[in-house]
């Protein structure tokens, strides 16, 4: 029997499935045994854990192309997937159910409902899918991506910015760059000092218009903040 397993629901693109690798590779770094971790996905997203030596669980999901009203008149379809995931997942020895949205968040949530689960639903965008707004009225933990994410229910949500692959993330508070850019001589003139691939610029602004040759107005160019990259979420350390 798997006490505490922490079980994440998350299906077709990288979008979806791409935060739940990350947050499993922190969880492993933390100690948390692989046998804990489950995921629930579909035929889409079971491609990105070919690799991964953890139990993946792909379910013919029901998916609505017409929205609630599909959902609806499918009632049946989403009865018998909920029926699939609770024959797969021992729900009795699960300590955490965490999505990241899209169709089966409102199962994930279901789940966390019935089964009296703590639930925890993560948003990457800053106006909510349709999955994530009807889990987020179940009793759960929300965290998104951006500030003053809206089209989700706002109560116990915090503002944590995107789940980041720690290599980035361990990047965050330089103040230099790695610049992949090259300034073409032939259009900018044989003057010019190329840029190149891996070559550390500060994070001042590069006035490329201030090269002789070039005669259209001058602007400048700043490159990119880092603070685009905040910190990543931290799930519960119980499940030790």
């Amino acid at each position: 029997m798997k006490q505490n397993t922490i079980v994440f629901f998350c299906v077709g693109t990288g979008g979806h499935v791409l935060p739940v690798i990350n947050l499993i590779d922190d969880l492993h770094q933390r100690g948390i045994e692989k046998r804990k971790i489950e995921v629930v996905t579909d035929k889409r997203g079971s491609q990105y854990f070919k690799d991964r030596d953890i139990d993946v669980h792909s379910i013919d999901i029901y998916r609505s192309k017409t929205g609630v009203v599909g959902y609806m008149l499918n009632i049946q379809k989403i009865i018998k997937s909920i029926r699939l995931i609770e024959k797969k997942i021992d729900l009795k020895n699960c300590g955490i159910l965490f999505t990241t949205g899209s169709y089966i968040a409102p199962l994930a949530g279901y789940l966390s409902w019935r089964h009296k689960i703590k639930f925890f639903i993560q948003e990457q965008n800053i106006y909510a899918g349709l999955g994530n707004k009807i889990a987020s009225y179940f009793k759960s933990d929300k965290f998104t991506s951006y500030p003053n994410t809206i089209n989700i229910n706002q109560k116990n949500l915090e503002n944590t910015g995107p789940i980041v692959d720690k290599k980035i993330q361990s990047n965050k508070n330089e103040k230099q760059y790695q610049v992949d850019l090259k300034v073409n001589k032939e259009r900018y003139g044989e003057n010019s000092q190329d840029l190149k691939i891996g070559e550390i610029v500060e994070n001042d602004e590069l006035e490329i218009d201030e090269i002789e040759e070039r005669k259209k107005p001058k602007r400048k160019y700043q490159l990119p903040s880092s603070e685009l990259l905040t910190n990543p979420v931290a799930v519960s350390d119980t499940l030790s």
